[in-house]
């Protein structure tokens, strides 16, 4: 082989090297993309079942309040025995800082209260990206369920007008890359709750 054979032999080796070492970076960089975004959607879908399940369990509180204290846009707390201890725990599920979380707040004292000094409070889901505009929690009484789209209750509500409850929450772990962002939505009706 001449020197000539030789450079261009090892041109084109670093050439391929170097397209396949991209081609690799580009592969981990999404496949590491689509594990995080389907850990984080697997952890919310958990979130919402677990959500789905408390506020169909809703009850009247242990100190007398109505199933459902209040409701606004980012903020719902009602009450549910989340433990099965007989005991009817608040539940206050909001959005901060683009995490959905959870408090939970046992009665006590007596008469029995709910004091808000008393909540522990929990990160059930992240990178949230609802904005102003885009609520995550919408209300409806039994005369807007024809039309969800355009009839929500307007907030804060009156907790006995609301028949179902619809969470919304759009999700993405990093919006710059593609695909774009994950929007996951449920609507429940309390069971105790009279349409």
């Amino acid at each position: 082989m001449t020197i000539v054979e030789l450079m261009v032999a090892t041109t084109i080796l670093v050439l391929i090297s170097a397209i396949v070492t991209l081609a690799l970076i580009k592969t981990f960089s999404i496949n590491k993309y689509t594990i995080e975004q389907g850990l984080n959607n697997s952890n919310l879908q958990l979130s919402i079942s677990n959500f789905t399940k408390n506020i169909r369990e809703a009850r009247q509180s242990d100190a007398g309040d109505y199933l459902i204290l209040t409701g606004e846009d980012f903020s719902l707390k009602f009450f549910s025995d989340v433990d099965d201890d007989t005991v009817v725990e608040r539940l206050h599920y909001f959005l901060e800082n683009e995490y959905f979380k959870l408090g939970i707040t046992k009665p006590s004292g007596f008469p029995l209260q709910y004091s808000a000094s008393d909540e522990e409070v929990k990160i059930i889901g992240s990178n949230i990206l609802n904005g102003i505009s885009e609520p995550i929690f919408y209300y409806y009484n039994g005369e807007s369920l024809s039309d969800l789209e355009d009839n929500p209750l307007t907030t804060p509500i009156t907790p006995n007008d609301v028949s179902l409850i619809k969470l919304h929450l759009i999700t993405n772990v990093n919006p710059e890359q593609n695909p774009t962002d994950m929007h996951l939505e449920t609507l429940i009706r309390p069971r105790n709750v009279d349409y």
